[in-house]
């Protein structure tokens, strides 16, 4: 029984280990505020759903258009291996299974729940929840618009060159 009690302590210190480290959007752009993802240029990633043993992740071109590729891919959190679970690549992009492996592994690295970065390297990111819209907005060069529409949704200036989605 005390066997079964120190496993658990350790998965609920694993578990809070886990949380978001931003817990509020100021915090967050301070610290992504010169980031570029560049590494990502051309492809949104999000979590479909995780749990404590398993995050699922999808992966497609920015626009986020099924009809041209996309994957789903698990990544198991005890052993941090990375499977495909389901892929469908049309057009022949540019992208093999390993790639699509590779991004989510460099993807894992950050604890956020989505990322979409455009070829001219704006990027759209929701840093704290899971299965939500993305609602930050970061423009690579400044502009003077108090709103502005990437990929069908409407942000309005925050701050610099953030915004916020309406």
């Amino acid at each position: 029984m005390k066997k079964i009690n120190y496993i658990l302590v350790i998965l609920l210190f694993i578990v809070a280990c886990n949380k978001q480290k931003y817990n509020n959007i100021n915090t967050f752009i301070d610290h992504y505020d010169s980031y570029c993802f560049s590494e990502f240029t051309g492809y949104t990633i999000f979590i479909r759903d995780k749990t404590l043993f398993e995050t699922v992740y999808v992966l497609s071109d920015y626009k986020f258009d099924t009809n041209n590729f996309y994957y789903v891919i698990s990544k198991n959190n005890i052993t941090n291996g990375i499977e495909i679970l389901q892929w469908k690549n049309k057009h022949n992009k540019d992208i093999s299974n390993k790639k699509a492996i590779d991004i989510i592994a460099d993807y894992n690295d950050f604890n956020f729940p989505y990322l979409s970065v455009s070829n001219n390297g704006n990027f759209s990111i929701n840093p704290f929840e899971i299965n939500m819209k993305p609602y930050l907005l970061h423009l690579k060069k400044s502009i003077n618009n108090e709103t502005i529409k990437e990929n069908s949704r409407i942000y309005k200036h925050y701050r610099g060159n953030w915004y916020l989605i309406q």
